[in-house]
């Protein structure tokens, strides 16, 4: 139902212990952040490293900073805490992570 759709706001670059989800999207908010939070909920349980690459967003929702919050305690709550990883995260994301007051919440990379 979604496959066309998935691969126009990411793409997954897999190899043996890491999965890489490059958002090619400007934007998170409510109109994909369940596709964003369905498929790397995903992988959860699969002992792969998951970065969630934001390299290309300038703006995140209130709707996708909760779901940033909730895969960050999926993750916690499976034991595998440090499997899940935001990089590339631009000035101006971290200033909305910041005024959200979840900067420090979220495992960001670098």
């Amino acid at each position: 139902m979604y496959g066309k759709h998935l691969m126009s706001i990411f793409s997954l670059e897999k190899n043996a212990d890491t999965i890489e989800l490059v958002v090619e999207t400007e934007t998170i908010n409510v109109n994909n952040t369940y596709l964003f939070e369905t498929t790397i909920a995903n992988y959860v349980d699969k002992g792969l490293e998951v970065l969630l690459n934001l390299r290309k967003v300038n703006f995140i929702s209130s709707t996708a900073l909760g779901m940033l919050l909730s895969l960050t305690l999926k993750f916690e709550e499976a034991e595998k805490s440090g499997l899940f990883k935001i990089m590339n995260v631009n000035e101006k994301i971290q200033k909305i992570l910041t005024i959200s007051n979840i900067y420090d919440k979220l495992p960001i990379k670098g």
